[in-house]
């Protein structure tokens, strides 16, 4: 089965701070062990000539062999609030201020409801630095910080780049299908 999703970013406190924020919450938030999905995590390796990642870089893919798929989701539902234990031992604490939400009198709400694993994902990059998530269809969901230092969200449609883009060892007589681009 292919992965279900994937993410790329660049970690601000590290791949293995990074590794254990996202896993801590895939797994208590969203029941991913329970329920049959798991991360397999890629890094900067200059050996590896198929599909690097680059350097500072980390790169993950939720898979599963044979999960519930009724119960996988990128969203958490749980409306409990984060406890110590997932603070300071699985390091939420590093997600930042600006990460939790506030109540109506201005008290911080440390929960994960309807919080997405991209954002954790974005709250752990670095601040001049990508997010990239590609889910099951050619969309590459892309978190940036805009010209005013705020974190966006930009969603691609990879079909015309890939259509578009020359590949080196393309030769005219191997190809079997050939396509026009207008």
């Amino acid at each position: 089965m292919p992965s279900l999703s994937s993410y790329c970013f660049k970690p601000k406190h590290g791949p293995k701070v990074a590794r254990s924020i996202i896993e801590h919450f895939c797994n208590k938030f969203l029941g991913y062990e329970h329920e049959g999905f798991y991360l397999y995590w890629r890094e900067h390796d200059p050996d590896v000539k198929h599909r690097p990642v680059p350097e500072g870089w980390v790169e993950f893919y939720v898979d599963t062999d044979n999960g519930n798929l009724e119960g996988w989701s990128e969203t958490c539902f749980w409306e409990d609030e984060v406890d110590g234990q997932d603070m300071t031992e699985h390091f939420f604490a590093l997600l930042g201020d600006d990460f939790w939400g506030e109540d109506d009198d201005g008290n911080t709400i440390y929960s994960m409801y309807e919080r997405e694993l991209f954002e954790i994902v974005a709250a752990l990059s670095q601040k001049d630095s990508r997010s990239i998530a590609w889910g099951g269809d050619r969309t590459a969901y892309v978190s940036y910080v805009n010209g005013k230092g705020e974190r966006g969200v930009q969603h691609i449609d990879m079909l015309g780049h890939v259509m578009t883009t020359p590949l080196d060892d393309e030769k005219k007589e191997d190809r079997q299908f050939t396509l026009s681009l207008g």
